[in-house]
């Protein structure tokens, strides 16, 4: 096979570094080659400068023009940057029955492209870069969408900062994980406990689309292995995989705007066995030992006590 060196030569004499496919190319010789001695901390710095020159962090509350590498036929607006939510289920916290919410721990991913953060992988030979993103626009680095859980009781925003990966083509992958606290109308709890009850979460946007300029497209959603474990026996609550589809979309009308909202329904099953054990067998026991006091005398005393 050719060395790093012979790789490095053809690409920088022979092929345009404007042709997309030369920039994958280059981006994949990058992580193949073992001789590449390109420090990760300059190769960044110079992405950061050369970015920062061209002003991109001074703008931080706009949206970017739509890039071409988005991929929504099924859209029509040319205005609007395409968003994907990607959700990663980890852990269900529990469900309260009193105030109708779901506690779960997620991580939330967001992908989209912004032309304005893309450069040539050539210089330097970086091909990623972090970049400080939040919703505080004076804290962030890059404009970032915002997003809302919308039947929140704690939402999106109590998530912790974390910084987002960019690729050299402008594609940006922000990533977070914490706590999401929902509100949702738990329906099938008058079977208890024998109950599989439901809940929802809605993500999206309560502003006018003309105004936020971003359409949010569906991911994908996973499971932690605690979560699709079979074998459980320590949560009150299941999560039934098996009636997860996938990640539902449907639009939303409100104050003269429609706005995309993207649904994640799951489904629950109670931990019935620890029901029936510790509460439904110890009632009937105690029941059947009531009856005791009818075989006892009338004239002892202990036969009042017994019925107690």
């Amino acid at each position: 096979g050719w060395s790093c060196f012979e790789i490095d030569n053809l690409l920088l004499q022979n092929v345009s570094t404007s042709e997309k496919i030369c920039l994958q190319g280059q981006a994949s010789f990058e992580e193949a080659c073992c001789h590449d001695t390109a420090s990760s901390f300059k190769c960044e710095s110079q992405i950061h400068s050369s970015l920062l020159e061209n002003n991109i962090g001074d703008n931080t509350i706009t949206p970017p023009d739509p890039s071409q590498l988005e991929n929504d036929p099924g859209f029509s607006s040319e205005d609007a940057v395409d968003v994907k939510l990607n959700v990663d289920i980890q852990h269900i916290i529990g469900i309260d029955v009193k105030t109708n919410s779901l506690q779960i721990q997620l991580s939330l991913e967001l992908e989209w492209y912004d032309p304005r953060l893309s450069w040539e992988p050539f210089v330097g030979g970086c091909h990623r870069a972090s970049f400080r993103a939040s919703m505080d626009r004076e804290l962030t680095e890059i404009w970032v969408p915002k997003i809302e859980l919308i039947n929140m009781l704690q939402g999106v925003q109590d998530l912790p900062e974390a910084d987002a990966s960019v690729r050299y083509d402008g594609r940006v992958k922000w990533r977070r994980t914490g706590i999401l606290i929902a509100s949702c109308d738990l329906t099938g709890i008058e079977h208890f406990p024998f109950d599989t009850t439901g809940c929802y979460m809605d993500f999206g946007e309560t502003r006018d689309p003309l105004s936020h300029r971003v359409n949010f497209v569906r991911g994908t959603v996973e499971f932690s292995d605690q979560i699709t474990d079979n074998n459980w026996n320590y949560q009150e609550y299941k999560t039934r995989i098996d009636q997860f589809d996938e990640m539902g979309e449907y639009k939303e009308n409100m104050s003269g705007f429609q706005n995309t909202v993207l649904r994640v329904q799951l489904y629950f099953d109670r931990a019935q066995n620890y029901y029936v054990h510790t509460f439904l067998l110890l009632y009937i026991l105690f029941t059947y030992l009531s009856f005791g006091m009818f075989f006892i005398d009338y004239g002892l005393g202990e036969r009042l006590g017994y019925g107690t």
